[in-house]
């Protein structure tokens, strides 16, 4: 009986062996596939701009860069939930395609700068450089900490106790900063949120329990609201976005639909939210929820009427992805311009990690990227008073000061913080830290485009109050973990 079970354990070792290389060579196919076809589409569009070979041949091999993580993650058998493999796809869509549908140039205090095709290229090279160092730092942390994948699962009959802990204690931090307590309790809130907003999805994508559903949409819709009562773009999309991964992660595929409605909204909200922020930031309109949503409704209608979706309009607002430009402004300034910064925008790091609780007159981060942003002329005095940002991007932040040192360095130690956080949260028996991790990374698809400080200067803590938070509600113990 003992030879049948040794035999019968074989031939399943066998079957998974024979899968695992089916599965490779599937992947590996696809990725071919998909480069092929970037290819075409980099040789054939010129978009708003003659392009040289070398140009076109760079912004390719940067795509094919970026698209390696998420073919990897299918020809592991989609292991874990695949939040660093849709950043570098982010990566692609902000760094490599702008170079095809946007002109190359950029205006620049009502001026107009066009980019040598040396300068374009010097900037391309070190896109490439950072998302390079960007993956093997992430996949040297995920092997160098293999197995330590933290459980912690939010057993059934506690769920319902956390889920409901956790939206009364986030909308009372939310309703903290509605009366002018701090921008941290209103920081604090939407992480407690997002984390039961995973679970939730995670629970009605495995079950299909109507409940879960019912309360996912609930949810999702007043997070959305509140979202469009604060004016920022991000924290409409930001739920969304955490659903559609969390459904990539169990369906192993993308949600088409869910990504066409997310793009349809982007595109109708990002043409009419200049227009809300003036009557209602700086206007006597929309001070409360109500009128807020009836100003939303009444651009959304005259919109409607001048033309929703205008090609202009659209390429206009593709324009707020594009880092690749801004990043070609910072290579054709630095350091023939403007000194290598040595360092600089980085110097809050030694504050970041004081809580504001303990320190009323911490600095503010904005005391640094306000100065900076206005050195490179990314605004204006008077935008940045308004609060207007217009960060140069995570690659060019780490080149501006440290030069193509400082991308291999600085790239590479964000890509193993990162892989460190997959490899002892992200795990596929570890729900509730897969929701934790979701949580603290799904700021970096839009954080790719800011200054490093401004997200990661309080990841530390947030995480810290986050798992603080889940841990009463369920029974953590290590155990080996499949991260990598």
């Amino acid at each position: 009986m003992n030879d049948n079970i040794s035999e019968r354990g074989m031939q399943v070792v066998e079957l998974e062996h024979q899968w695992s290389a089916i599965r490779r060579r599937r992947a590996f196919f696809w990725m071919i596939v998909l480069d092929m076809c970037y290819g075409y589409f980099c040789m054939q569009n010129d978009g708003k701009s003659m392009l040289s070979d070398e140009t076109r041949y760079l912004s390719w091999i940067l795509g094919c860069l970026c698209f390696i993580p998420i073919c990897l993650w299918y020809a592991r058998g989609a292991p874990t939930l695949p939040m660093f493999e849709v950043l570098c796809l982010d990566f692609c869509f902000q760094y490599s395609v702008p170079m095809f549908i946007q002109p190359n140039y950029m205006i620049v205090m009502s001026e107009l700068h066009e980019f040598s095709r040396e300068m374009t290229n010097a900037a391309l090279g070190g896109c490439i450089l950072g998302v390079s160092a960007l993956i093997c730092g992430y996949y040297a942390a995920n092997k160098i900490f293999a197995g330590r994948t933290i459980t912690l699962n939010v057993e059934l009959p506690r769920k319902r106790a956390y889920l409901t802990t956790s939206f009364a204690c986030g909308g009372f931090f939310l309703l903290l900063r509605s009366f002018g307590y701090g921008d941290v309790f209103g920081k604090l809130g939407l992480d407690i949120i997002n984390v039961s907003i995973v679970i939730l999805a995670f629970e009605w994508f495995r079950s299909r329990d109507k409940t879960s559903g019912m309360s996912l949409m609930a949810v999702t819709l007043v997070m959305m609201i509140l979202g469009l009562r604060s004016g920022m773009l991000e924290a409409v999309l930001l739920p969304i976005a955490q659903v559609i991964i969390v459904f990539w992660y169990v369906r192993r595929r993308p949600p088409v639909a869910l990504l066409v409605g997310a793009s349809l909204v982007f595109l109708v909200i990002n043409g009419i939210k200049a227009d809300y922020r003036a009557r209602s930031w700086f206007g006597d309109e929309g001070k409360t929820l109500t009128q807020s949503l009836y100003l939303w409704l009444d651009l959304v209608e005259a919109k409607t009427e001048s033309g929703l979706f205008n090609p202009d309009e659209i390429t206009a607002s593709m324009a707020r992805f594009d880092l690749i430009h801004r990043s070609i402004h910072v290579w054709s300034t630095t350091p023939s311009v403007i000194p290598f910064m040595g360092g600089k925008s980085y110097e809050y790091f030694k504050y970041a990690f004081i809580p504001r609780l303990l320190w009323k007159e911490k600095p503010t981060i904005t005391r640094w990227t306000k100065d900076i942003d206005l050195l490179y002329s990314l605004t204006d005095e008077q935008s940045s008073e308004q609060g207007t940002n217009m960060a140069m991007g995570l690659i060019a932040e780490a080149y501006a000061n440290f030069s193509m040192y400082g991308i291999f360095a600085i790239m590479g130690s964000l890509g193993f913080l990162f892989g460190t956080l997959g490899a002892f949260l992200n795990g596929r028996q570890s729900e509730g830290g897969t929701a934790v991790y979701l949580t603290l990374m799904i700021y970096f698809l839009n954080g790719i485009g800011t200054w490093a400080i401004i997200y990661l200067g309080s990841m530390i803590q947030t995480t810290i109050i986050v798992l603080l938070f889940l841990l009463p509600f369920c029974a953590p113990q290590r155990r080996v973990g499949i991260a990598f």
